[in-house]
């Protein structure tokens, strides 16, 4: 139970911050306030497994953070991605992205990404 409380404080703190920043604050973020949060209601977890499978495709973090949508997307999909499994055996491994992380649902925007 205590647990539960736990996390209910630290969604209210989340949003308490989200709804402080103004509208320059989030021009800077590049996102809109629905935007951000969506991404703060994501665990680290997934934000870690994004950004792995995106730097395994060429990207940097300044590559999404250049295209504030793609990033937001890519990170939505994630979240509701159903191959965690096949992910984490894909990032363990030194298979190359253009061929085995096809199960992806961010494949196609990340080898797009690293193109342009």
């Amino acid at each position: 139970m205590f647990e539960r409380i736990r996390k209910w404080q630290e969604k209210n703190r989340q949003r308490s911050r989200l709804e402080a920043l103004s509208d320059a604050d989030l021009r800077d973020f590049g996102l809109a306030r629905r935007e951000l949060e969506a991404l703060a209601g994501v665990g680290p977890e997934v934000i870690d497994r994004q950004r792995a499978m995106a730097e395994r495709h060429g990207l940097g973090g300044q590559d999404l953070r250049r295209h504030p949508q793609d990033l937001v997307s890519s990170v939505k999909a994630c979240a509701a991605c159903g191959h965690t499994g096949d992910c984490a055996r894909y990032l363990a491994s030194d298979a190359p992205a253009s061929a085995s992380a096809g199960f992806c649902p961010n494949h196609d925007l990340y080898q797009q990404l690293a193109a342009g």
